[in-house]
């Protein structure tokens, strides 16, 4: 087998996320099932008109849970039903701001609103891909450069180049203030390309 050296190693790229995505939605508590269901329903009509004047498109706009379970009291007996209604907003960050899609929406889903967390990314990501897959590049070949000298041996050609990693995403939040104005900081995306290779090594 033709002597060689194998090295492992990541390149990262950090970009300024340009889409979000938030879960909104309503949770009611009702004896009756249908009346339990029309109450999540009309909430979250409520919730759409408050979109449709925000300017949220409607294609943006995913039904992402609706469910209908019984509801219990503390000993076992059912009391009635618990319905539920959630929706996937999808906003762009560079024409939209996330703060009053957020407010105006709790507002308009009224008691029992719900928010399952909130996303930020990137709808592009080639761009920085090409980047962290650059810098992958450099960290392999400067490892092996020095491991071969710590050899006494010099570096040759790369006899095998293998991406270990497609580009694994990293989200850096910049906080979330619970506040009654609740502004939210989209923080950071990072990118992240594994390249492991080998090289010959020549005496």
């Amino acid at each position: 087998m033709k002597s060689g050296i194998t090295v492992t190693a990541t390149g990262e790229w950090r970009g300024k996320p340009d889409k979000g995505v938030v879960r909104l939605g309503a949770s009611r508590v009702h004896g009756n099932a249908g009346s339990a269901l029309a109450e999540v329903n009309k909430a979250v009509e409520n919730l759409l008109e408050v979109l449709n004047r925000l300017g949220v498109d409607k294609s943006a706009i995913q039904t992402s849970r609706l469910g209908l379970w019984p509801q219990t009291d503390q000993n076992g007996n059912q009391v009635g039903y618990r319905a539920e209604n959630t929706v996937r907003v999808t906003f762009d960050l560079e024409r939209q701001d996330p703060d009053p899609i957020i407010s105006a929406g709790l507002e308009a889903l009224g008691t029992g609103a719900t928010m399952h967390g909130i996303e930020f990314g990137i709808k592009n990501t080639e761009v920085g891909l090409v980047e962290a897959r650059n810098a992958a590049w450099d960290n392999v070949r400067r490892k092996a450069e020095q491991l071969a000298a710590l050899a006494g041996v010099q570096l040759g050609s790369p006899l095998s180049i293998e991406e270990a990693s497609g580009g694994a995403f990293r989200y850096q939040s910049g906080g979330m203030d619970m506040a009654e104005s609740m502004p939210v900081e989209p923080g950071s995306v990072d990118l992240s390309v594994t390249i492991m290779a080998r090289f010959a090594l020549l005496g």
